[in-house]
């Protein structure tokens, strides 16, 4: 398989679609850091090899279902809030005499908290499979590692890659917990007053993408580096690694 063709294949599961926990995340990036320092120090048997391996993609998976577990109860508590304010647009909504104008607002309201938990749970697997990506380069370092293959430029890598990933899930989970109930003020306002609301979900979707776009190129550098060192003679692909032909 040609260099090109390997990076392509590393990186088919993490593609991002346009865009229309904090704590936790930050502590399981730190995790899988300390995983990989440990597989550079202990030694290169073949079962330690393959036992450092599986701890490390163990935790790995455990960092994703703990970051799926973490978005939920943001989700939730999003839900609370949205039913609070969605009270007091009602209570507004009702001083308006235009019945399209208030059938509008509320449709939008509506349109906007779908886009909003669309795009997260979107994000949120576009995120996973970068990590798995990312496991199977973590693979395929400590055996090319085991062989005498200098992976110093690789660590650094993929220590980059998890710090990016921790840093794009921390974005998600902020963002599921913002809710875009617009704040009317008056009948005359009420168009600027939804445009508001509409431009702040637009550009806090695209900060988080910006976040997702930059843990998908950590994790490419990785792929790339790890092509040259093997001449592109491996598979990567989201859970682990094989040899190619």
């Amino acid at each position: 398989m040609n260099k090109a063709k390997y990076i392509a294949v590393a990186m088919a599961m993490v593609i991002i679609v346009p865009a229309s926990a904090q704590t936790g995340a930050q502590n399981s990036a730190a995790t899988d850091q300390v995983v990989v320092g440990n597989i550079q120090a202990e030694g290169q048997t073949a079962p330690n090899i393959q036992r450092r391996i599986d701890d490390a993609v163990k935790i790995m998976i455990q960092g994703r279902e703990s970051f799926q577990v973490q978005l939920q109860a943001k989700k939730d508590e999003a839900l609370r809030k949205t039913e609070t304010q969605r009270t007091e647009l009602k209570k507004k909504i009702a001083t308006i005499k235009d019945q399209a104008k208030k059938a509008i607002v509320e449709n939008l309201e509506k349109r906007l908290q779908e886009l909003n938990a669309n795009q997260v749970t979107h994000f949120s697997n576009v995120v996973d499979q970068i990590d798995k990506v990312l496991q199977g380069i973590v693979s395929r370092t400590e055996k090319i590692s085991a062989a005498g293959k200098d992976v110093t430029t690789i660590r650094a890598d993929i220590s980059s890659a998890q710090v990016a990933i921790s840093t794009a899930r921390n974005a998600i989970s902020t963002q599921t917990a913002k809710i875009y109930v617009p704040v009317i003020s008056t009948e005359s306002t009420l168009k600027e007053d939804v445009g508001k609301t509409r431009q702040s979900l637009h550009a806090d979707l695209k900060a988080v993408q910006n976040s997702v776009s930059a843990a998908k190129d950590a994790v490419r550098k990785a792929a790339t580096n790890l092509a040259k060192i093997t001449s592109g003679d491996v598979n990567i692909t989201a859970g682990g690694a094989s040899s190619g032909n």
